[in-house]
Parts: C-alpha cells; structure tokens; sequence
C-alpha cells in the first residue's frame, strides 16, 4: 500500500509527515504556502496496531443538526485543513500527485465559500493566522503545524476536553485574535460506495445511494471552545457521489460546508 507523503522520504507506517519548519517569511503574498503539516496515515494490517481502525462507512461519525447554530456575529478562527488519509480502497489518495498543492486548493476553496455563503460569522482564515505567525515569530504558532490528531477516527473516544498541543496552539490564536470558537478541519478521507450504510444520515444535504464504483469524499470537523479548551462537536461532512477524484469533489465538499456552517 503507497505512503501518502508531501516531499519527504519514506517513514514508518502511521507516522505523521511533517514538512520542515520554515522561518517566518518576508514575502506576504506567499504566506500560504508556509510549511504545511501532509499527514499521512497508513492503515494496513501490517502497519496498525487496531484491527478495526480503517474508517469504513458505519464509523461516519453524524454532524449535530445544525452545526453553525450561534455563530452568527461570533469571531471564528479557521485552522487549515493539513491531513488526507491514505490507503483508500479507490486509490484516489495514492492518485494525487501534489499533495501540498492539493491541500492548499482544498483550503483555498474552504475559506472562499465560508467567507461568500457563511458571512453572518467573522471568519479568522489560515492566512490571516499565518500572516500573524510571521509577524510574531516564537510567540503566535503556526497554523499549518497544528495538530488535530486527537479527532482522527481511529483515535477519537468522545473526550469533551480539548488536548495539548493543539490546546496549546488555539489558546495562543485566540489572544491574538479574540475568537472564541474554532472549526477545525482534521483529516480529508476517501470512502467506496456504501455497503448497506446511508450517508444521507450522517451528513445534511441528503446525498443518494451510490453506483458500484463511485466514491465520496469525507471531512471530518470538530467545532472547539478555544478558552474552556472544550469540545462542542466532532462529525463527518461527506461529500456526493463521483466516479473519480476531480477538482469537481473538493468543490462540493467546499460548498456543502459553507451550507452546514451557515447561520439562519
């Protein structure tokens, strides 16, 4: 099974790869290009210790009913999404050739729907947080080292308290920033069809049964309090149906989160 990596050797399976930290840049326009976290997870047999640990269709874990209820007028940072699982049965993360440029396309088209569809909410972005990390070097963290870890699937036990060093991280956002609240985009998975398990339950917008061969697009989010470092929510948005992986599914993953964090 391929290991998902950005632009670094081979490491052990399950090992999370991290791009060398970089100095705080001069060049601003080019902020968002500073060292992003491509996590790569191996989950073959012979590489993880839990043999039930591959997320499958029934661990989808649903969104609350109305994610972005009371956002509305609140100041909310937005952490980048930094992690794509691989080992998928499509292959479609083995078939992505530029992972950190993927990445950034993926945040790109985020930050563009929450701040044109969900504009009731004060949206702090990643390139904002990295504009301030630049200014602030040894003193504001690093949005693209971030560590959501503690949300990935096969780690997640329902825990209401938010953990270092991500607690660590978000607490020094917020003094920088004074947002309360952050969404925080922990990993992008890929799933086949659904064997005998409806995604339509899992996440709003209700998406169809899927042909043999089609596949979605899952991101799972956690919704934290960046003060009581507690956890309000941690789901999976799950994308439509695709017969491949296109610009096309990033897109509507993008605009089905806007619509979930959308304040009525």
């Amino acid at each position: 099974m391929p290991f998902l990596t950005s632009d670094r050797p081979e490491r052990a399976a399950g090992t999370r790869v991290r791009c060398p930290p970089r100095r705080a840049r001069r060049d601003a326009p080019s902020v968002r290009r500073c060292a992003l976290v491509a996590t790569a997870t191996i989950l073959a047999a012979a590489g993880c210790a839990s043999a039930g640990a591959r997320p499958t269709p029934a661990q989808l874990r649903p969104l609350p009913p109305a994610p972005g209820l009371g956002l509305a007028g609140q100041r909310v940072i937005v952490l980048p999404l930094s992690a794509v699982r691989g080992g998928d049965a499509l292959g479609w993360a083995a078939s992505i050739p530029d992972l950190r440029g993927y990445l950034l396309d993926v945040n790109a088209r985020i930050a563009h729907t929450l701040a044109d569809r969900a504009g009731r909410t004060s949206w702090i972005l990643p390139s904002e947080l990295a504009r301030i990390a630049a200014r602030n070097p040894g003193y504001a963290p690093d949005p693209y080292a971030a560590d959501p870890s503690q949300f990935w699937p096969d780690r997640w036990r329902g825990d209401t308290k938010l953990l270092d060093p991500l607690a660590g991280d978000l607490r020094t956002m917020t003094s920088f920033v004074d947002a309360r609240v952050a969404l925080v985009p922990v990993e992008l998975r890929f799933i086949p069809r659904e064997d005998g398990h409806t995604a339509a339950a899992v996440s709003s917008g209700g998406p169809t049964a899927t042909p043999p061969g089609e596949g979605r697009a899952v991101l799972r989010l956690a919704l934290v309090d960046t003060r009581a470092m507690v956890v309000f929510w941690v789901g999976d948005l799950v994308g439509d149906p695709a017969p491949a992986l296109t610009p096309a599914v990033a897109a509507n993953l993008a605009d089905r989160l806007a619509a979930v964090m959308s304040t009525q």
